[in-house]
Order: C-alpha cells, then sequence, then structure tokens
C-alpha cells in the first residue's frame, strides 16, 4: 500500500464515526479488495500502523481475539537514506 493510499485510507476511517456513514461506506466497498481491512479497522479502533502490522499469528479465531503487539511505521529514522518501513511497539501497553 501506498503512502497516498495509507493517508486516503486514515483520512476515510476517521470520518466513520456514525452508524449510517458505517453502513454506507461498507456497501460501496464491499467486494473490493480492502472490503476485510476497512471492516476490521472500523470495528476495532486500531491506529492504521497497528492494523498494517498485523499478521496470521496475531489473530486467534478460536477466541475471536486480535493480539496487537507491534505497529508499522514509515519514515526516515536516523541513519536510514530515505523513508522506509519500521516496526515499533503500539503507543500503549493497554492496546497490545
Amino acid at each position: 500500500m501506498t503512502e497516498i493510499t495509507r493517508l486516503m485510507v486514515t483520512d476515510v476511517l476517521n470520518k466513520l464515526k456514525e452508524k449510517e456513514d458505517q453502513q454506507v461506506f461498507f456497501q460501496c466497498s464491499s467486494g473490493t479488495f480492502y472490503d476485510n481491512l476497512f471492516r476490521v479497522a472500523v470495528s476495532t479502533g486500531l491506529r492504521p500502523g497497528e492494523l498494517f502490522a498485523l499478521t496470521e499469528d496475531n489473530l486467534d479465531f478460536s477466541k475471536k481475539e486480535i493480539r496487537v503487539e507491534k505497529t508499522l511505521l514509515y519514515q526516515k529514522l536516523e541513519g536510514d537514506t530515505g523513508k522506509t518501513f519500521h516496526e515499533n511497539d503500539p503507543k500503549t501497553f493497554s492496546s497490545r
């Protein structure tokens, strides 16, 4: 997912506070490549970096749980030659 796409997704998800808005959005995104991503994001309230860092190991379908163990950053950190992806701890312990 490109940085522009990530910013657009973040902007859209931040505006989906009302149930009616969510239902309309889900109808429009139904069947698209990003449908499941949008549904998890809106249903859980995960931050975009936490959502993008999820792997299959973070999902427990029998318990219906998602474990947030890291977040994904895309930025230039000290020592980098340009922007790149970095994994980091989530912002708060309670989000793990």
